[in-house]
């Protein structure tokens, strides 16, 4: 076998083993569905009724504000997408950011009135728990309690 066809060959099972990774730490990373992310609140962070009540009325009130954001952030990758020169695409990308940073300042604060509602010491640890994947969130999808 040739050098050149060891090297190809390399490749290939590095992108494969690479998508193989990728897919695989998706579905680990996904979020429940809404009742079941609820469900895992209430199992993980030992929430009474009244407590799980009042984070499932916080997120259904928050539910349509992250949809319009994404919605909008999703736009804006839109506009850069079909910017016609450098200065439209800078522009386009520079309202991009102003988006997703709204956007995240907003989960952020809701996060957070979830998270107040909770225990002292459970409010710390679903913090930093849900801290690293809000950085994480892509907007593809409204983000979630868990």
């Amino acid at each position: 076998m040739s050098s050149r066809s060891g090297i190809v060959r390399a490749l290939l099972i590095a992108l494969l083993a690479g998508g193989i990774a990728f897919v695989v730490t998706k579905q680990i990373a996904a979020p429940a569905p809404n009742g079941d992310e609820l469900a895992w609140l209430v199992n993980e962070f030992d929430l009474n009724e009244q407590q799980a009540a009042q984070i499932k009325a916080l997120h259904e009130a928050f539910r349509p504000i992250c949809e319009r954001h994404c919605d909008a952030i999703e736009a804006g990758q839109a506009a850069v997408a079909a910017a016609a020169n450098e200065t439209e695409r800078a522009a386009a990308a520079d309202r991009l950011i102003e988006l997703k940073a709204v956007c995240q300042d907003a989960t952020r604060q809701h996060l957070h009135e979830v998270a107040a509602i909770m225990d002292p010491a459970q409010r710390q640890r679903y913090l930093e728990l849900i801290g690293s994947r809000l950085s994480e969130h892509h907007h593809e999808a409204p983000f979630g309690l868990q």
